[in-house]
């Protein structure tokens, strides 16, 4: 096999971030500091919401949210069937039960009919997740929410700095959760984020991320107190001052990665133009920051997208599959009526394939992608 030429994805870490990382590695506190209440509070003036908590992974941040929202066994979540693992998996840890439900084709998010199909008397939450660095439907969604009166969470694990019609995605929601895993829009090496409007999730879930303990260690130094309570059920799933250190410094500059990432996108539809592919639409109340480049193959293309992945591998192109619908997955397959249909999730999973994209692709990097795609 070919070495890799052009990587899916490859973090992009300047001389600035190494340094605010020694910086980190200076101080006292490694966690808990304040490095990390500095970037919760970055984060929430970025996504404008009123509180952010940092916390060890986007799946963590879920699995949090939905404790803090009380979910519990027997209660329904709807969620899409083309999505991540995580977004399922944070459900199943609370007992509750996840609701496959389709998507529509054009943002690949929750469709909302379907969504109001699936909504019983035991439906407590939704969640929407933004694929690809586009905003799903999500006013038609928080809505529907509202109607409802169920919970409506955010899985932006693609989505920082995606918007729709001026809007943060992590804003419009009960709770957003974003990912900073090291293929992502900005990177902590791995970690999460939560941004909500909401003082009662925001200090539920910043006592259930530390193992429920009233007051945390920096905090007891700082106010003297030796004692302190546990007053729940709680997880390690803090992010440290490392981690936020980096956090701060690659904050700073996302907007810069999502226009060097729009760039990509535009050199990538331009060499595309007249060939058999259909490529992400773009939509003008919507400011995608190109997480992925995905393309979907038509029938006349020539080549199976399997048999295309291989190809490009063969070529030292990396690529990757977002994603095998889980309802497909034999993990989940007990949690889905077996004569349901996905029939857009099912085709998308069939002729999808995303393409190298990060800030750092150069355009020569590109061209061999696309001429490698054109040649098959």
């Amino acid at each position: 096999m070919k070495k890799i030429i052009v990587p899916f994805s490859s973090p992009t870490i300047n001389d600035k971030d190494i340094e605010d990382v020694k910086d980190a590695l200076s101080t006292r506190w490694l966690t808990n500091g304040m490095k990390l209440k500095k970037f919760e509070q970055d984060a929430s003036k970025y996504v404008k919401t009123k509180y952010s908590i940092a916390t060890s992974s986007c799946s963590t941040a879920l699995h949090t949210v939905i404790r803090s929202l009380g979910i519990k066994d027997g209660d329904e979540v709807i969620i899409p069937t083309l999505t991540f693992a995580a977004t399922a998996n944070a459900v199943i840890h609370c007992g509750g039960k996840v609701v496959f439900t389709e998507i529509e084709e054009k943002n690949i998010g929750l469709d909302p009919n379907e969504v109001l199909n699936n909504i019983t008397s035991k439906t407590k939450a939704i969640i929407a997740v933004h694929f690809g660095g586009k905003a799903c439907e999500i006013t038609q969604l928080e809505k529907i929410s509202k109607e409802h009166n169920i919970h409506l969470i955010e899985d932006c694990a693609h989505s920082l700095g995606a918007t729709l019609n001026g809007r943060m995605t992590g804003s419009f929601g009960d709770a957003g959760c974003f990912s900073f895993y090291p293929t992502k829009i900005m990177t902590t090496c791995e970690g999460g984020i939560i941004t909500t409007n909401n003082e009662e999730i925001a200090n539920k879930s910043r006592l259930l991320i530390n193992h429920a303990i009233s007051e945390n260690a920096f905090d007891r130094e700082e106010s003297g107190n030796i004692e302190y309570d546990v007053i729940d059920i709680g997880y390690n799933y803090r992010m440290n001052e490392i981690q936020a250190s980096l956090g701060i410094s690659q904050l700073a500059q996302i907007n810069q990665f999502i226009k060097m990432r729009k760039n990509a996108a535009k050199i990538y539809d331009d060499g595309f133009n007249g060939q058999e592919l259909t490529l992400m639409s773009e939509d003008s109340k919507r400011n995608n920051n190109h997480y992925l480049y995905m393309i979907r193959l038509k029938e006349q293309f020539g080549v199976k997208r399997n048999e295309l992945a291989k190809k490009l591998r063969e070529k030292g192109i990396g690529t990757s599959l977002h994603y095998k619908p889980l309802h497909l997955m034999s993990a989940y397959r007990k949690y889905c009526e077996s004569n349901k249909k996905f029939e857009i999730s099912e085709q998308i999973y069939k002729d999808s394939l995303c393409l190298p994209m990060f800030p750092g692709i150069t355009k020569k990097q590109q061209e061999y992608v696309i001429e490698s795609m054109i040649k098959k």
